[in-house]
C-alpha cells in the first residue's frame, strides 16, 4: 500500500491543500490584523495533523525497522520531525481550548509560531513524489538552492 505511488500522490495532494490553507490563514491574519488565527483555521489543521500523523504510523507499522534504516531514511526522519512539530502545536492548541493554559502562558512560546512555518517545509516531501518528472524537479531543486542563497543575502 505505502509503495503505490497513488499513496504518495494522495498525501502530497494533502500537503499541498494544507499548505495553501497557511497561505489562506496567514493572509487572512494580516488582512484583519489579528494576532491568533480563528478557531475554524485551527481545527482545520488538527484534522490535518491527524491525518499526517496517522500516515506516518502507517509507514512506521508497514516499513517497520526499515523505515529508520532504508535508502529514504533522511525522507522518513524529515516527515517524523515535522509531523512532532505539529504535534507539539497541536498539544499546546488543546491546553488553550481546555483552559489549562491561558494565551497569556503560551505568549511565552514565541518559537511557536516557528513550529507553523517549520510545517510548510513538508511541502519539500512533494519534491520525492515528482522525482519521475526530471524537468519539475530539477526546476523545483533549483528554487530550493535559490531560497537558500535568498536567506543568506537576507541576513547579511
Amino acid at each position: 500500500m505505502i509503495s503505490d505511488k497513488r499513496f504518495d500522490i494522495f498525501f502530497s495532494m494533502l500537503i499541498l491543500t494544507n499548505t495553501l490553507l497557511f497561505g489562506v490563514e496567514a493572509q487572512y491574519l494580516a488582512y484583519t490584523r489579528q494576532i491568533d488565527a480563528p478557531v475554524g483555521f485551527k481545527v482545520i489543521s488538527l484534522v490535518y495533523t491527524i491525518v499526517f500523523l496517522v500516515e506516518l504510523l502507517i509507514r512506521i507499522f508497514a516499513l517497520g525497522s526499515q523505515f529508520f534504516i532504508s535508502p529514504e531514511r533522511a525522507w522518513n526522519m524529515f516527515d517524523f520531525s515535522v509531523v512532532g512539530l505539529s504535534l507539539v502545536e497541536l498539544v499546546v492548541f488543546v491546553s488553550e481550548s481546555m483552559g489549562s493554559a491561558t494565551v497569556e502562558d503560551t505568549d511565552q512560546f514565541v518559537y511557536m509560531r516557528m513550529l507553523r512555518i517549520a510545517r510548510t517545509a513538508r511541502l519539500l516531501r512533494v519534491v520525492r513524489v515528482v522525482s519521475f518528472f526530471r524537468s519539475l524537479r530539477l526546476l523545483l531543486l533549483s528554487v530550493l538552492n535559490t531560497m537558500k542563497s535568498l536567506f543568506w543575502t537576507v541576513m547579511l
